[in-house]
């Protein structure tokens, strides 16, 4: 058993870095956009394009509102791609099984194999 855990630390570190770097990127990419918004209404505002300050503090809190909507939508979407990646594996293999019962013999490109994943 212990093995088997052993065998499974590297993908497991590969994964977690991708993952921390992608988040650090998107926290990044978030808090840049979100600066820039307000430097953009704050000149605006001076040059006289923009009336009262508080249009500025309304456009940035809904662009901070909605870019964070966003970036809490990653984790799910990920999780929802995962699960039907596997729901189609598991359906496939139900498929084979009925092929198998009606015909008598198992049909080899039906098998669960990481090689038929395509889809």
């Amino acid at each position: 058993y212990s093995t088997i855990l052993k065998s499974g630390v590297p993908a497991s570190v590969r994964v977690a870095f991708v993952s921390g770097l992608l988040e650090a990127v998107s926290l990044l990419l978030y808090s840049i956009f979100n600066n820039f918004g307000l430097w953009w209404a704050t000149v605006s505002y001076h040059n006289g394009r923009v009336s009262s300050p508080g249009d500025v503090m309304a456009v940035v809190f809904v662009s901070v509102a909605s870019s964070s909507s966003f970036a809490d939508l990653g984790p799910q979407l990920i999780a929802l791609t995962k699960a039907r990646v596997s729901a189609a594996k598991v359906y496939r293999t139900i498929d084979s099984a009925d092929t198998a019962s009606q015909t008598g013999k198992v049909d080899d490109g039906l098998l669960l194999d990481p090689s038929h994943a395509d889809m």
